[in-house]
């Protein structure tokens, strides 16, 4: 049997903590990461995300977590969203779960855009093939304008 690591070990030049993923495991984890995983999902899973996003005529584009990044995609006025899960919702997006591989990206939305086939581009094998790995998956969003965004002076 071949060793493959664990995505959920700690991973680093002075690291030690290399351990094994069970055979055959499409997510990379071993039953012990799979669980904390899991556990932590269902714990920390947010039941919506507030971003910034360029505000055209009929929709929004461009969503970020700073207003800054926005800014720099156009002209538009940019507002504070709010994205919500909605099974008929007008954007598509991928959801970062909480897999140990994703860092600092744990529980996040991003690649928000108003068609599926967008989302699926961004992966070089398909958002198919990460959802199998338990990476996270598409899910639709229904947005909804807070407020005008406040910008620092002079930006």
């Amino acid at each position: 049997m071949a060793y493959s690591r664990c995505d959920g070990a700690v991973w680093g030049p002075l690291s030690s903590d290399y351990h094994q993923m069970e055979e055959g495991a499409k997510d990379h984890l071993c039953a012990q990461c799979r669980q904390t995983m899991l556990e932590e999902e269902a714990a920390k899973r947010p039941a919506h995300w507030d971003l910034y996003a360029g505000q055209y005529a009929d929709h929004l584009e461009h969503f970020y977590p700073s207003t800054l990044q926005v800014r720099s995609c156009g002209d538009e006025p940019v507002v504070l969203v709010r994205l919500t899960l909605a099974e008929d919702g007008p954007y598509w997006g991928w959801y970062f779960s909480y897999h140990p591989s994703n860092r600092s990206s744990k529980g996040i939305v991003s690649f928000i855009y108003r068609r599926d086939f967008l989302v699926d581009m961004c992966f070089p094998y398909g958002a198919a093939a990460e959802a199998r790995r338990g990476t996270g998956s598409i899910v639709r969003l229904s947005a909804e304008i807070l407020r005008p965004a406040v910008h620092p002076e002079g930006i």
